[in-house]
């Protein structure tokens, strides 16, 4: 039996540091079969056209466990900057 496809989705949280007003962060979240989150990817970055466009792309989509993996790869490695 085949993994159930896992439904990402993009929700962005208000950053109160004035410092950071050029920067976009938030969590992905991924659902599988529950009304809740199984859990979530961070976001944080001034990258904001590049990850704009990735977010129109993979907004809710279903994804499998392969492409879920290579997602979170280029989530971390693209759009998780440290402050």
């Amino acid at each position: 039996m085949m993994p159930k496809p896992k439904m990402v989705s993009f929700v962005e949280e208000f950053i109160f540091d004035p410092a950071y007003s050029d920067y976009v962060g938030g969590r992905i979240e991924i659902h599988g079969d529950g009304p809740y989150a199984e859990r979530e990817i961070r976001f944080f970055t001034k990258r904001l056209d590049e990850f704009y466009q990735f977010r129109d792309r993979w907004d809710l989509q279903d994804l499998s466990e392969k492409q879920l993996k290579r997602f979170e790869f280029e989530v971390r490695a693209k759009y998780l900057e440290e402050i």
